[in-house]
Order: structure tokens, then C-alpha cells, then sequence
């Protein structure tokens, strides 16, 4: 995979993680607003975000990052700001999870422990997407050599995308469905 396919790969998935989150914010905007929402929607988002994007884009990210800081030392600090909102992001997703499960289980005491969860975690990925975006996967797509490139994607597959790849998993049909335009 070359340089501009892995860098269109990082932006695309950035496109469909907003989409998700777009569609979490819907549903917890119901939630706030007493509305009925659907927790499975809200569990599947979350549940997709902490497994594939934590497992197989940051992991991905953060090889792409590393290449970025040896050819840039001068970027060191926005690459290490870059992992440790990524594991930020990991423990804020594995609240929210929490959250969520508590309140589907019946736990009416936790909505408003659920909204500030999902609230806190909506916003610390929108913004961490953004960031990325400005500061680093334009500047990796255009200095970052072919070799270097099939460096991360050695280093850290692609990986099986249960909701945007070839063969999405029956699990997710419905967050699919609410997702594509």
C-alpha cells in the first residue's frame, strides 16, 4: 500500500468515526431530551470505536506517527500528545461503555453519569480527529516515503472492518444502515 493510499485509508476511517459520532450524538441528545434512543445503537457505536479503531487504526497511527517524529524530530511533541490521547480516548470509550451498559441493565440513577460520559468522550474524539488531521496526515501523505509507509502497514495491518469493510458483520447492518449516506 503507498503512501497516498494508506494516508486516503487514515483520512476515510476519520470520516466514518465522525459519522459514528454524529450518530452517538443523536442518540444521546434523545436520551437528554427524554425521547426514547436506542442503547444497542449507542453500545455497537462505542463497542466498534474501542475494538477496530483502538486495535487497528491507532495501533496504525501511532507506527505512522513514529515514522513522522524520526523524519520531523521537531514534531515529537505532538506525536507523543497524539498516544496518549489515544489512550485517553481507550479509558474514556471503556467509561462510556460502562455507562452505557449500566443504564441499558435498567440502572435509571446513571442517565446523567451516561450523558457526562458520552459527552466528554464525543468531544475528546472529534477534537483528537481534527487535530490529526490539521497537523499530521496531510504532512505524512506528502513527505512520507513509500518504504516508509509499507514500514506501518508491516508494522500494523489493516486488519477486518466489521462495519465499513467488504463483508460487514450482521451485528452491525443496522449501525451501517444509519451511517451511509
Amino acid at each position: 500500500m503507498g503512501a497516498e493510499d494508506t494516508a486516503t485509508v487514515w483520512h476515510r476511517e476519520h470520516v466514518y468515526f465522525r459519522r459514528l459520532l454524529d450518530l452517538l450524538q443523536a442518540e444521546v441528545e434523545r436520551l437528554r431530551s427524554r425521547e426514547p434512543c436506542s442503547f444497542r445503537l449507542m453500545l455497537d457505536i462505542v463497542e466498534y470505536l474501542r475494538v477496530y479503531s483502538d486495535r487497528y487504526h491507532h495501533t496504525r497511527e501511532d507506527v505512522v506517527f513514529e515514522v513522522v517524529a524520526a523524519r520531523h524530530p521537531r514534531l515529537r511533541p505532538q506525536v507523543e500528545r497524539f498516544k496518549r490521547e489515544h489512550r485517553a480516548l481507550a479509558r474514556t470509550g471503556d467509561e462510556l461503555l460502562r455507562e452505557l451498559n449500566e443504564v441499558a441493565e435498567g440502572r435509571v440513577s446513571g442517565v446523567q453519569e451516561l450523558q457526562l460520559a458520552a459527552e466528554d468522550y464525543l468531544a475528546g474524539y472529534r477534537r483528537h480527529i481534527a487535530a490529526e488531521e490539521d497537523e499530521l496526515v496531510n504532512l505524512a501523505a506528502r513527505t512520507l516515503s513509500a518504504e516508509e509507509w509499507q514500514s506501518v502497514a508491516d508494522a500494523a495491518p489493516l486488519g477486518f472492518d466489521p462495519v465499513f469493510g467488504a463483508h460487514p458483520h450482521e451485528r452491525y447492518r443496522e449501525l451501517l444502515r444509519r451511517v451511509t449516506p
